[in-house]
């Protein structure tokens, strides 16, 4: 433990419930008290002062609230107008108001606390400690738009990102996106092939079916003028190539014109959405999917967050965690099945 100080200040007692989670000293009062930084203060009485020597981090709060220590390294002063969301950034420690965990973000849609995962103030506040070391780039894969249409037919739904990247550079590398007239069965050999995906041998999946989408978008878009300007024009063209949805025309617009005005409504951000209340549990997007990115889009504006960013973030997050993200879901369908 480094930077210890002792104060003067008259403190009160404080009562918790800590999880074992890593490592934190609080100074009070001239004494050490060893905790564990995974902490929920369930009741504080008035405290005048708290040193706290944080991993390699020092601070001094006055705050006379409570106190909540988030996933490691996030600290939150609740019980005041304005919490108060403290983080470390490039060895400093980064302090920003957040919203009451009661306040609305949407009709119907609490904040919550950003210690409480996947909620609104969760993704809030997930974003400002990653926010500068964001890169200012596209998100795009290819570097021409029909390259981008192949790498993103590629990948979706029962494909995992990996595979379909790994896919769409076999055909860039060869040279096949940017043959004329590509037949499917020339497509269709190249998939076949197994494909070396983290050291492992993987045959992609869909090969046949994805092989004749890609010759057909291949033929179009080589034809055709596309409207490459207007994120809602372009999708809108895209929808009409075979095997092309919205989700994957979005994604793809999201991708070449790093576009704000749509969102990738894949499994992974209708779960972020259902946990937050922002869709329910039976909503599809094969059926809704333009109210429900609407409400997506809404959702990123009331947050203050770029939609692809919300979105990329959203995503990289909860495929990580697809086991947590279930449990969390069953639990929320059970509470929602005892109020009806």
């Amino acid at each position: 433990m480094i930077g210890t100080r002792t104060h003067s200040r008259r403190s009160r007692t404080v009562e918790c419930a800590w999880k074992n989670f890593g490592s934190i000293s609080i100074l009070r009062n001239n004494s050490t008290i060893h905790g564990i930084s995974e902490m929920i203060f369930a009741s504080v009485r008035p405290i005048d002062a708290e040193w706290i020597d944080y991993d390699a981090v020092s601070f001094l709060s006055h705050r006379p609230n409570n106190i909540s220590f988030g996933n490691g390294w996030p600290i939150t002063f609740l019980g005041v107008d304005m919490p108060i969301f403290y983080y470390l950034k490039d060895d400093k420690i980064q302090q920003r108001e957040v919203p009451s965990p009661e306040a609305s973000v949407l009709p119907d849609i609490p904040w919550g606390r950003p210690d409480a995962l996947f909620t609104p103030a969760y993704w809030m506040t997930q974003y400002w400690m990653r926010e500068g070391d964001l890169p200012q780039r596209s998100h795009a894969i290819g570097q021409t738009l029909e390259e981008e249409v192949v790498a993103c037919l590629l990948g979706g739904h029962g494909i995992p990102a990996e595979v379909g990247i790994a896919a769409f550079e076999r055909l860039r590398s060869r040279g096949l996106i940017s043959t004329p007239n590509l037949n499917a069965d020339t497509l269709s050999t190249n998939l076949r092939e197994p494909l070396t995906v983290a050291g492992r041998q993987i045959i992609y999946r869909f090969w046949a079916q994805k092989a004749k989408y890609l010759a057909a978008a291949l033929r179009t878009l080589n034809a055709e003028s596309v409207p490459r300007e207007s994120p809602r024009e372009l999708r809108l063209y895209l929808m009409r190539l075979p095997g092309v949805g919205p989700k994957t025309a979005s994604w793809i617009v999201r991708n070449w014109l790093n576009s704000n005005e749509v969102a990738i409504l894949d499994i992974h951000i209708v779960r972020a959405g259902q946990l937050m209340n922002l869709y329910s549990l039976t909503e599809r997007v094969d059926t809704n999917y333009f109210p429900m990115e609407q409400r997506f889009l809404d959702l990123a504006s009331a947050i203050g967050i770029p939609a692809s960013d919300l979105d990329a973030l959203i995503w990289s997050e909860m495929r990580r965690t697809p086991r947590l993200v279930a449990r969390v879901l069953a639990s929320s369908d059970e509470r929602q099945k005892h109020l009806t």
